[in-house]
């Protein structure tokens, strides 16, 4: 009897220990879910060339509402946080001709690539 009440508040804090670690382990777990898709692509020339600082503009079908970005030095963009539904795309740059994407469709969790491939005049 008297091991045991000695052991009694080590078995205490070890048991809140545990505890205290499966809670955090849920929190760190929904945090990590989330409820929108990632655009990314890239714009070429049709040489494969990049081109860097195209206007790449994405447009919600339903409710019109849109975001833009640039592509970086390599050609190369990221929409992330993308709400999922069914988009339109478009990459503009002076000196190209503008290229769209009618209809693409980003669904949560996932990453979406649309690749643009601009003609020259």
């Amino acid at each position: 009897m008297n091991r045991l009440h000695l052991r009694w508040p080590v078995l205490v804090r070890l048991t809140a220990i545990c505890v205290v670690l499966i809670f955090i382990g849920a929190l760190t777990g929904l945090a990590q879910s989330t409820s929108s898709g990632t655009i990314t692509g890239t714009a070429t020339d049709p040489s494969g060339a990049v081109i860097p600082n195209a206007v790449i503009a994405v447009a919600d079908l339903t409710t019109k509402v849109e975001r833009t970005t640039l592509t970086n030095k390599v050609g190369l963009y990221v929409l992330p946080n993308i709400p999922p539904g069914n988009y339109s795309l478009s990459a503009t740059k002076s000196g190209f001709s503008k290229e769209e994407i009618a209809l693409l469709t980003v669904s949560v969790g996932t990453q979406t690539n649309a690749n643009f491939t601009m003609k020259i005049g």
